[in-house]
């Protein structure tokens, strides 16, 4: 196979319809749906000289980020959904990078319904990114919730009144208090928050006292917020 195949799959791997986050099967896939038959072997070449050329990047193991995508730039949070099918990003990550937690994580956090498949709990990308995944009770997945997930984004995303929730669950557990244990109180700024969603998501999930310890220590500047530990 002659290296003009590069050229035509670089200038695929461009179009707005090219995807953003994929697998090797699901790139020859893709090129093949545009007339383009790559074999996988010749693929892993191409691959590997685009990613030296950071044309693509590696996100983990079999996994890449399209980087010819320009708008919006690929985020490596969006190969979440891809490294774990039911993924929701949340916790720390969504609270950071909304203002609700002063200090941006320092991890790409996401929450899983706790009946699926227990696959580890955190993978490190190639260039020192890592997910942190939790397990949670699936009825914080009930489609049925309303504002728990913002519309339109890349990849499943929870609001941050619904991350809040997550995290708030996680550690009132006594297997995810300790991994998951709430920043002090002066991290938080907990003002830009919706609350009337934040009081209705918390009402449908059962965890209206839990919120309601967690916004008393806020307003009373508690140096450290303690949640009242489930027994389950």
């Amino acid at each position: 196979m002659n290296a003009s195949w590069k050229i035509q799959a670089l200038q695929l791997l461009g179009r707005a319809d090219a995807p953003r986050v994929f697998g090797r099967q699901e790139l020859i896939a893709y090129f093949s749906a545009h007339d383009l038959q790559v074999p996988l072997r010749t693929l892993l070449r191409g691959l590997q000289e685009w990613e030296q050329a950071h044309l693509v990047t590696r996100a983990a193991q079999g996994v890449y980020l399209n980087s010819q995508h320009k708008f919006p730039l690929v985020a490596p949070a969006e190969a979440a959904h891809f490294l774990r099918k039911e993924a929701v990003l949340s916790l720390t990550y969504v609270l950071g990078n909304t203002g609700v937690l002063n200090n941006p994580s320092h991890w790409i956090t996401c929450v899983l319904p706790s009946s699926g498949n227990k696959a580890p709990t955190e993978v490190e990308m190639d260039n020192g990114v890592v997910f942190r995944f939790a397990y949670l009770n699936d009825e914080f997945f009930n489609p049925g919730l309303v504002g728990a997930l913002e519309p339109h984004t890349q990849v499943p995303t929870a609001t941050p009144e619904k991350a809040l929730l997550d995290l708030l669950h996680l550690s009132a557990s006594p297997r995810g208090s300790k991994r998951w244990s709430l920043p002090p109180v002066h991290d938080w700024d907990v003002e830009d928050l919706d609350h009337h969603r934040l009081r209705e998501l918390a009402e449908q999930l059962g965890m209206s006292k839990p919120l309601s310890v967690f916004l008393e220590s806020v307003q009373n500047n508690t140096p450290r917020v303690r949640i009242p530990r489930r027994t389950l």
